[in-house]
């Protein structure tokens, strides 16, 4: 009876653990019904949201590893729901975007995150790459357990387009598609960081000289094609070490890493040459003339606008030396445009503080062996430092735009002077006055130069309008209409510094001058004995069979002078004969006989 109690109370023991589970079973099957209806209405709410939304939901299963989308989705991407509907956003996704999204997720999934927010390429059924940002939440079971990761997705390829296009105006420039100047402070930054303790980097200012002639002669749809070819060949120079931008107007950068002085030197060295070559635009031929200033890290500047400043200051040396060329910074820069500005504000004084005079340099006849003419030649003397040279000043003044000034003051000097000399008997010597390729330019310089002549009573035939032959080669069509109304209008026209620069011969053909000088390089090789000495005299028979008149500038030495003389040379000006005099000192010379 003993045994058959305790059965009995093993029976009731376990009619009442049945009895717990079948709640329990009961209690679970009720939440499962809950959640199942929960699910069911969250589904209906997230079909129904997607169809009025432009977003795609999705919906990772953790388990089965799968991931299911809404219509939405296949729309966006272009994918087949039969075909694609099972691949996982990181087989779809960018390769740069990937390992980004992985630990996003991964931190998201660590509770590290509140969502998954993450903005990734996805690549589409065409074949391109289409930005989409992606939400997410994860979704756990009663036990703590991770089920699922679910969310929505939205197409954000046109704002991030339009994102790109802002971004793109903010770093680069439009017209060349280089980085731009705030772009290029960022690069400079990065080229300074990565310069190792023992190394070197530096930057290399280019700027093109005569592109405001290019672009006021042209137009800027010329000048806008100049830039973007200036931009192509510098960017035929990238390599892994060199980089370009464009810093604004007609100045491009070049930053070159792991360099040293040496090697910044070839690189200047070769952009001025590849620059300096002939450009053919729309078949008409351009000449640029090029100017570079180099400074380096750590030698010249600690910081990328400091080392942006010498190089700036290494440019503006180069400009003032004057012709084609690079400067290296030294300390000593600062000094010397410490002088140039100085000079430059004083200048601008100096023609009402009555410092600027004119000096005029006979022009010797070798016929009659008298004046033939004289040439006006600007001279400055500046209280504060004394005679300042023509070559620090002029360069100053074509530089600062105070050309215009000066050389119309340079003209009504030379006016005065004639004006002055008729009642002495001297009616027949003519003035040279050099014109600017600035002033030349200029709209109204030539009405204006015609009517001021006229206005004074001088004849124009008194007034000899010389220009130099460099800047022929970028308008010889302009140069050539402008030069032919004066001419009309009687003025003399002379070619000053006949083969210096780009001209041939071929252009005298073109131009309705009456005299061509013979720039000083010729006449100082006329001492050599060698080939060189026959260029002289080939330029003035072939000259003189084109019905020009020829002058030798720069004459010092007697042996120069017979040889000019036996060739039929038919001016000379130099210090053989007299240096550039005053007013008065050169009408006391008109009755004398040089030769």
């Amino acid at each position: 009876s003993l045994d058959l109690a305790e059965k009995n109370t093993r029976i009731k023991q376990l009619n009442d653990e049945l009895a717990e589970s079948d709640r329990e079973l009961r209690t679970q099957l009720e939440q499962l019904s809950t959640v199942k209806r929960t699910l069911e209405k969250s589904e209906e709410q997230y079909r129904l949201a997607s169809i009025g939304s432009n977003d795609a939901l999705w919906d990772w299963d953790y388990q089965s590893q799968r991931t299911h989308y809404s219509d939405r989705w296949f729309e966006m991407t272009g994918f087949s729901s039969e075909k694609q509907g099972d691949l996982l956003l990181t087989d779809m996704m960018h390769p740069d975007d990937r390992d980004r999204y992985t630990e996003a997720v991964r931190n998201h999934m660590d509770g590290k995150t509140d969502h998954l927010l993450e903005e990734v390429r996805v690549r589409t059924a065409s074949g391109s790459w289409k930005w989409i940002y992606i939400r997410g939440t994860t979704i756990y079971d009663a036990t703590g357990n991770l089920t699922h990761i679910t969310g929505s997705i939205t197409d954000i390829d046109e704002r991030k387009t339009r994102e790109a296009k802002i971004e793109t105006l903010a770093y680069f420039d439009p017209l060349t598609s280089l980085p731009n100047r705030t772009n290029a402070l960022q690069i400079c930054r990065e080229m300074i960081k990565d310069t190792p303790a023992e190394g070197q980097s530096g930057i290399i200012f280019v700027n093109i000289t005569n592109f405001t002639l290019i672009n006021n002669m042209f137009g800027h749809a010329t000048g806008d094609k100049v830039l973007v070819n200036t931009a192509k060949i510098l960017s035929s120079m990238m390599n892994e070490h060199v980089r370009i931008a464009r810093f604004g107007g007609d100045q491009f950068i070049l930053f070159i890493s792991e360099t040293s002085t040496a090697v910044m030197e070839k690189y200047a060295q070769l952009v001025i040459r590849l620059l300096s070559r002939k450009m053919d635009l729309e078949g008409r031929v351009h000449y640029l003339s090029v100017n570079a200033g180099v400074a380096l890290y750590p030698d010249h500047a600690q910081t990328p606008e400091d080392l942006f400043q010498k190089a700036d200051a290494a440019l503006h040396r180069a400009k003032i030396l004057g012709n084609a060329g690079y400067y290296l910074y030294n300390d000593d820069i600062q000094q010397t445009l410490a002088y140039h500005l100085e000079l430059e504000t004083a200048l601008r004084t100096a023609i009402d503080n009555g410092e600027i005079y004119v000096a005029y340099q006979p022009q010797i006849n070798l016929l009659t062996g008298k004046i033939d003419g004289l040439e006006a030649l600007a001279r400055w003397n500046y209280p504060r430092r004394g005679e300042i040279s023509p070559g620090v000043f002029i360069p100053i003044a074509e530089q600062t735009g105070q050309i215009d000034a000066l050389g119309f003051y340079i003209v009504q000097a030379a006016v005065n002077f004639i004006k002055r000399a008729e009642p002495l008997g001297h009616t027949e010597f003519t003035v040279s006055v050099n014109v600017s390729v600035r002033q030349m330019q200029a709209n109204d310089f030539v009405p204006r130069l015609i009517h001021f002549v006229e206005q004074s009573g001088v004849a124009p035939q008194r007034i000899n309008v010389e220009i130099t032959e460099s800047f022929l080669i970028e308008s010889i069509d302009l140069m050539a209409e402008k030069l032919t109304r004066l001419r009309d209008a009687g003025f003399l026209l002379s070619l000053d510094d006949f083969g210096k620069g780009y001209s041939s011969l071929a252009y005298l053909k073109e131009l309705p001058v009456h005299f061509v000088k013979i720039d000083k390089a010729f006449i100082d090789d006329i001492r050599a004995e060698n080939r060189t000495k026959l260029l002289a005299e080939s330029i003035i028979t072939l000259s003189h069979k084109l019905g020009l008149k020829v002058v030798a500038e720069g004459v010092e030495y007697e042996d120069q002078y017979l040889y000019l003389k036996k060739h039929h040379c038919d001016i000379i000006q130099g210090y053989y004969f007299s240096k550039p005099e005053s007013e008065d000192t050169v009408l006391g010379q008109m009755e004398l006989s040089f030769t």
